[in-house]
C-alpha cells in the first residue's frame, strides 16, 4: 500500500489554498478595520478642534461686544463672500461682462458694501472695476427688489 501525504493530493492542495486565502482575507479585513478606526479618530479630533474654535470665537465675540466693539467687514471680505456664494471669480465681478449671474453677484457686493462699510459710492465704484457712482446707486437699490421677488426682504441701504 502506497501512502500519499495529504498536502500532495488535490483535495489537500485546495485546502491549503483555502487556508491561505482565508488568512489573507483576515489580514486585509484587519488592515481595513485599522484604517477605518484611524479615520474615525481623525474625524473626532477634527470635530473637537472645530468645537474648540467655535467656543473660542464666541468668547472673543462676547469680549469684543462687552468692550463695545463692532465687526465691520471690508470690501474684500464682502467680495470674497460673494465669490463663494455665487461661484464667480473676483475678476468676473470687476469685469464688464453682463451675464445674469455675474450681475447679481456684483449687485450683491454693491448693496452689502454700501450697507456695511463707510465707503462712498464713487469709492465702491472704483473698487468694482472702475464703475460710476450711479451704477453703484442702481445696484444697491435693485438688489433688495430682486431679493424680495425671491421671498427675502432686506432693509434699504443708507
Amino acid at each position: 500500500m502506497y501512502l500519499v501525504a495529504h498536502r500532495a493530493t488535490e483535495r489537500g492542495a485546495n485546502y491549503a489554498l483555502a487556508v491561505r486565502l482565508a488568512e489573507e482575507r483576515k489580514k486585509r479585513i484587519e488592515a481595513q478595520r485599522a484604517a477605518w478606526q484611524s479615520a474615525q479618530e481623525l474625524a473626532q479630533e477634527k470635530e473637537q478642534r472645530r468645537k474648540e474654535n467655535i467656543e473660542r470665537s464666541l468668547a472673543m465675540v462676547a469680549e469684543l461686544r462687552a468692550q463695545g466693539a463692532r465687526y465691520r467687514p471690508t470690501y474684500r471680505a464682502i467680495e470674497a463672500r460673494a465669490c463663494r456664494v455665487f461661484h464667480v471669480k473676483p475678476t468676473e465681478i470687476r469685469s464688464n461682462r453682463r451675464h445674469r449671474d455675474i450681475v447679481f453677484a456684483r449687485q450683491f457686493v454693491m448693496y452689502w458694501t454700501v450697507r456695511l462699510t463707510k465707503l462712498s459710492l464713487p469709492q465702491i465704484g472704483r473698487l468694482i472695476g472702475g464703475r460710476d457712482h450711479t451704477t453703484v446707486l442702481h445696484g444697491k437699490t435693485v438688489y433688495p427688489v430682486k431679493r424680495a421677488k425671491m421671498g427675502r426682504h432686506l432693509k434699504e441701504a443708507r
